[in-house]
Parts: C-alpha cells; sequence; structure tokens
C-alpha cells in the first residue's frame, strides 16, 4: 500500500464528524441559531441558507397575479416582478432601472404616498407603453433592507373590476330609467283615461254630425255660393276633429307599453314604402331624397307597422323642415350586433335647449309635441335607442340604433 493512501480508520473518523457537524447544523437551524429555512419533502429534508433562503418567496413573489416592485427613495426600480413588466407590455430589462415616475400617472392619491412616504394604499393607473392608461390599486410600503432604506410597491390590475363595476352602473341606471317609465306610463294611464271618457266619445259623436251635414249638403241640388260655404267650413271642422282624434290615439300609445307583433323584415324594402306614401309631399316641396341603404342588410326582426309608424314620423318632420326644399338623406349600416340609420335633413334645424323626446314638446306651430315621444317608446319597445344632432339653419341627423336580435319576451 502506497503511504499517500489514507488511513481507512482516518476517512471514517472525518465522516463521523460531518455527519455530526451536519446533524449539529440541523439541530441549530430549528432552534433558530442559523438563519436558514428547512423544508420538509418527498425526498426528505431541504436546507435553504445564507443566499438560497429566500428562493421560495421570490418564486411566490415572481408567479403572483399582481406586479411586484422595490424602489429605491429616488423612484429608481431595484427590482419587479414579470407581472409588473407585462401590465406596461416592456420586457423585465427595460423597466430594471428606470424611474417608476415614468410608468405611473401623477395623481394626488398616489403621489401623497410617495410625498410622505409612510405607509398605504390608493388607486391610480399606470402608463402603458402603446399610451393606454391601465387602472391599479396601489400598495406602499416603506422598508429598509440592508440598513438601507427603500419601499416595495405591490400593484393590482383593476381593469376587469372596473369594467364589472361599469357594467354594474349601467344596469343600475337602466333599472332607475324603467323605474320612472313606469310611473310615468302610470300617469299617463290615468290621463288617457280621463281623457277618453270626457274628450273621445263627445269628439266622435260631433264627427259623426259633421259627417252627416257633408251628406246632407251633396245631396241637395245645385250647390248655393251659401252652400259652399257651409261645405268648407265644414271639411275644416272634420280636419280638425280628425286630428283631434290623431292625438288621442298618440295619448293611447304613450300610456300604454306597445304589444309588438315581431317577424322578420326587409328594412329597405319598409324604408321604400313609407318614403312612396310619402312621395307627392317631397315633390310639391321640392325636396331631393337619396336612399342609400344596401339591398344585403340582414333581416330584421322587428314589428313592421310599428317601424312604419317611426319612419312615418320622422320622414314628415324632416319634410316640414324643409318647405322650401331640401335633402332628405336615408341610409343604413351594419356594427356588430346593431342596424344603425341615419335620416339627415337640410331643414331648419332644431333649437339648443329644446328636448323633442318630452311629451307636449313642440317646435312646430301647430304641433302637438306628442309624435317623437311615441317614435321613442316604439323604439325602446325593440330594444333601440333614437339620438339627434342638430344645428340651427344646417339641418337635424337622426341616429336609430337596432338590435339585429328580437326583441325580449317582456316586450
Amino acid at each position: 500500500m502506497e503511504e499517500s493512501q489514507q488511513n481507512p480508520l482516518t476517512a471514517i473518523d472525518e465522516l463521523h464528524n460531518r455527519l455530526q457537524e451536519a446533524e449539529e447544523t440541523l439541530r441549530a437551524i430549528r432552534a433558530g441559531e442559523i438563519d436558514a429555512l428547512v423544508v420538509t419533502g418527498a425526498l426528505g429534508e431541504r436546507v435553504f441558507i445564507l443566499r438560497g433562503a429566500d428562493h421560495p418567496y421570490r418564486v411566490i413573489v415572481e408567479e403572483m397575479n399582481e406586479g411586484a416592485v422595490t424602489l429605491s427613495p429616488d423612484g429608481t426600480i431595484l427590482y419587479g416582478n414579470r407581472r409588473f413588466a407585462n401590465l406596461l407590455q416592456l420586457p423585465l430589462e427595460r423597466v430594471i432601472g428606470s424611474s417608476i415616475q415614468e410608468y405611473f400617472v401623477q395623481e394626488e392619491a398616489f403621489d401623497n404616498l410617495v410625498q410622505k412616504n409612510v405607509r398605504g394604499t390608493a388607486e391610480g393607473h399606470l402608463q402603458r407603453a402603446d399610451g393606454a392608461r391601465v387602472p391599479v390599486f396601489i400598495s406602499y410600503n416603506p422598508v429598509v433592507i440592508d440598513d438601507t432604506n427603500a419601499v416595495c410597491l405591490i400593484v393590482a390590475d383593476l381593469t376587469e373590476l372596473k369594467r364589472q363595476q361599469s357594467l354594474l352602473e349601467e344596469e343600475r341606471i337602466r333599472s332607475e330609467e324603467k323605474i320612472r317609465e313606469n310611473q310615468r306610463l302610470a300617469v299617463m294611464g290615468a290621463t288617457t283615461a280621463v281623457l277618453t271618457h270626457e274628450i273621445a266619445n263627445p269628439l266622435n259623436g260631433i264627427s259623426i254630425t259633421v259627417q252627416m251635414l257633408q251628406r246632407h249638403l251633396s245631396e241637395q241640388g245645385t250647390p248655393s255660393s251659401r252652400d259652399e260655404f257651409l261645405r268648407s267650413n265644414l271639411a275644416d271642422l272634420k280636419s280638425e276633429i280628425d286630428r283631434l282624434g290623431a292625438l288621442l290615439n298618440d295619448f293611447r300609445s304613450l300610456a300604454r307599453k306597445p304589444q309588438l307583433h315581431v317577424a322578420p323584415i326587409d328594412l329597405g324594402a319598409l324604408v321604400d314604402e313609407v318614403l312612396k306614401m310619402l312621395s307627392s309631399e317631397t315633390e310639391n316641396s321640392g325636396i331631393e331624397v337619396v336612399k342609400e341603404v344596401p339591398s344585403d342588410l340582414p333581416v330584421v326582426n322587428a314589428d313592421s307597422e310599428r317601424l312604419k309608424q317611426v319612419f312615418l314620423n320622422l320622414f314628415k318632420n324632416a319634410i316640414e323642415a324643409m318647405p322650401s326644399g331640401g335633402k332628405l338623406t336615408v341610409s343604413a349600416v351594419v356594427q356588430e350586433r346593431y342596424l344603425i340609420m341615419n335620416i339627415a335633413d337640410t331643414g331648419s334645424g332644431i333649437p339648443e335647449g329644446v328636448d323633442i323626446f318630452q311629451p307636449f314638446m313642440t317646435t312646430k306651430t301647430h304641433g302637438t309635441g306628442v309624435g317623437m315621444a311615441v317614435v321613442r317608446e316604439l323604439l325602446s319597445a325593440h330594444g333601440a335607442t333614437i339620438a339627434y344632432k342638430s344645428k340651427q339653419g344646417e339641418g337635424t341627423i337622426f341616429e336609430i340604433k337596432l338590435p339585429l336580435s328580437p326583441p325580449s319576451p317582456e316586450n
């Protein structure tokens, strides 16, 4: 045996000493005498000491859903996890070493935490690389690392939460509007009952009497000048009676929710039908009619008679706004789940401060102020909306947003 070869007994003693040292180390770790972490698993106990002790915590921070950032007192980013870099849509190496001020929109709540350098929370916005703003919840915590002041930030993305809050707010507004609408309908229902009893029946009797007088005059022989005078006045009287009857019918429409008979309809054909009904009026007023409705529009599920009433009212209003001629343009396009219709005229426009959808609000000398309120009710029953833009002396554009899917059964 060579001299250099180690004595077996010596090797055994050295191994025994190392095992004893390992046992002492484990005992000291368990007793808290050494800064380390013992993790017991399928492979037995694993020991993380010194620099390796923070490894499990680093994994947690790297994998968490929130952004985690460590800052120097001047705002330089010393550390950031991947989630924070993803929120900014930047590579992590671009973020480390940059200033936090580059990414946070200057907002009072967050600025106060920075200036006071105290633990706290705030809501703010991150400025992404593409310019978009991301709503975030910030947890701000001053710390000391190796005798050096620093700041830890936890940044949670609030985009989905804000979206849900917005949806809830929209639903709340719709619910409140529905309550107000039901209250208004209840009042209008009571008013209609009174009008029907006090006005409709007597008005019907007057109309019958006028028709009898007109028939009697038509049966006379050669009409005298006095007969012509009576005929003219009776015709005017009948016209006013019909107008009042139409007004009462509008009241009835406002007082109760429309019952729809929904079926697939060709919107372009319906527009053509209504424009044909008004062709003599447009020709007599010198109005150019332009129809920009594609022939391949999808079929719309709606009540054709109700929509016909809507278009008739809107087209007649446009014609009346252009007594000296002008241009009436009807267009339609599909946008996502909606069919958007625009009805534009080059007429006198609607005065500022006037809400033409309010009952009894009218800009016409002989208008009743009910027609546009009825239009809105009929469109609302279809799940549609209507809005307008107008400029005095230049004209008005009405926009109807009609869903392509059928109205819900409650309508």
